[in-house]
């Protein structure tokens, strides 16, 4: 249970920060930074618990099959 605790707040932490930077590109006021696809890679995989990205990608996996 606390393992599914962690991963919904870790979810709901990201998809926040998305909509804070969708709402303020939207205005205008900064511009979106989109960060190469290597990095990102790199990123996840230095910093990402293999578990939790497991479990989040079937998550969104099932998702997207709906």
């Amino acid at each position: 249970m606390d393992e599914a605790t962690y991963l919904f707040q870790l979810m709901e932490r990201r998809c926040e920060i998305r909509s804070k930077v969708e709402a303020i590109s939207a205005t205008g006021t900064m511009e979106k930074l989109w960060v190469p696809d290597a990095a990102a890679k790199y990123t996840c995989e230095m910093g990402e618990d293999p578990v939790g990205v497991s479990i989040i990608s079937k998550i969104l996996a099932a998702a997207r099959e709906r």
